[in-house]
């Protein structure tokens, strides 16, 4: 079992159901990291805010006010499953962006994994529209072929937690 060694103890269900994914994708970091903002602190301004807009490039720079340091990146579909395992191996949450698994037909969603189970081929995800969750690695399981097959058919932004 590959776990992240800094995972957040709580895994909360979004307010808004609909909305504010990417914001409660980086208050898990935060949390991870012993810190905590509010959804609404997590945009990069209230315009973006206003628009529910959390555009990977951006990312960094909110977590960077918090002291937090990662990087985004575009992954390829076919190179997901290998990147996201090389990541986790290197102690290292990922945030990346999907078609919704429980909302399907919806838009793109922000979700993380904070480990791999191979017995199982299992990610342990945060999905904010999935139960909340105490004192687990995850507040669900995703089969690896379920998380590609909802990819955007030209890949994913992906973001990496540095955690040293």
């Amino acid at each position: 079992m590959v776990l992240v060694s800094r995972r957040p103890a709580f895994f909360r269900t979004a307010v808004n159901f609909h909305h504010e994914c990417g914001a409660y994708q980086l208050r898990a970091v935060l949390n991870a990291f012993d810190k905590d903002a509010s959804p609404e602190e997590l945009y990069y301004s209230p315009s973006h805010r206003h628009r529910d807009w959390s555009l990977p490039w951006l990312m960094p720079r909110i977590l960077r006010r918090y002291g937090v340091k990662a990087r985004w990146h575009f992954w390829p579909r076919g190179s997901f499953t290998r990147r996201i395992l090389a990541a986790l191996n290197r102690d290292q949450p990922v945030l990346f962006v999907i078609n919704s698994i429980i909302l399907p037909g919806g838009s793109l969603h922000w979700m993380s994994a904070w480990g791999y189970d191979p017995a199982t081929d299992e990610f342990l995800c945060y999905d904010s529209k999935a139960p909340a969750s105490e004192g687990t690695h995850g507040n669900t399981r995703y089969r690896a072929d379920l998380l590609t097959n909802h990819l955007p058919w030209w890949g994913t932004f992906v973001l990496t937690i540095k955690t040293d």
